[in-house]
Parts: C-alpha cells; structure tokens; sequence
C-alpha cells in the first residue's frame, strides 16, 4: 500500500471512529435525559402585581400523577396551596394547584416529579407579589 493510500485509509477510519463515537454520545444523552422544568405560570422568579389563582408547571416529559407534587409556600412557609395538585389528562407535561388567595409577599414553589421513564427529578423556585 502506497503512502498516499495508507493516509486515505486512516483518514477514513478515524471518520467512522468519529461518527460512531458522536452517534454513541447523543444516544446516550437521550436515554438518560430526565424531565425537566421547561417553564412555570407564574414565571420562575417572577415579580407580580396580582396574585395567582393557580400555579402552573410545565415539564420536558409526561409525568406520572400518582407520584408527583407541587407545593407552594409563603415566606413563614406555611403552605398556601390548596393541596389539590394534579398532572393534566389532556396534556401530561403539565402540573397544577389551585392557590388561596395570596397577600404581598416572596413564595416558594417546590416540585418533585415522576416521568414516565421512571426517573424522579425535583427543584424549586421563587416568585414575589409586589
């Protein structure tokens, strides 16, 4: 094999090493992604004027009502949902709680969901009626 042949045949090889290699990664990343908080109503550490009647959370993933919640806390943490939570039939992604009626002040949102690839994510976050 000519040295010119040689060089083609390893540049060859390293090009289907890469594209093995790259195929492997993204498989990988789409296996293993969990469900995520894609966004809230009200918006993650949001400044409101009015107060919510409900909160709202939309996630990356359908997520598995028996297993998941959300509650929300005002600044004594004393809780101010109505404990009524509950993942929406026509649209799986979603979460919501209807709220008490809420004074001026910082809350706090906590959720902890389970998707349906059986993976369990959680977090939290901050909104303020002005």
């Amino acid at each position: 094999m000519t040295t010119e042949r040689m060089a083609v045949y390893l540049q060859n090889v390293a090009n289907i090493v890469f594209f093995i290699g790259t195929l492997y990664f993204a498989m990988t990343s789409i296996a293993m992604a969990h469900s995520g908080l894609e966004h809230a109503e009200p918006p993650v550490d949001s400044q409101l004027k009015r107060a919510p009647s409900e909160i709202k959370l939309f996630f990356s993933e359908q997520i598995e009502g028996a297993y998941s919640s959300v509650r929300v806390l005002n600044g004594s943490g004393e809780r101010v949902d109505n404990k009524d939570n509950h993942v929406d039939r026509t649209n799986p992604v979603l979460i919501s709680a209807s709220l008490r009626p809420l004074k001026k002040g910082i809350y706090t949102v906590i959720w902890r969901v389970l998707s349906v690839d059986s993976h369990v994510t959680e977090g939290r976050f901050t909104f303020t009626i002005q």
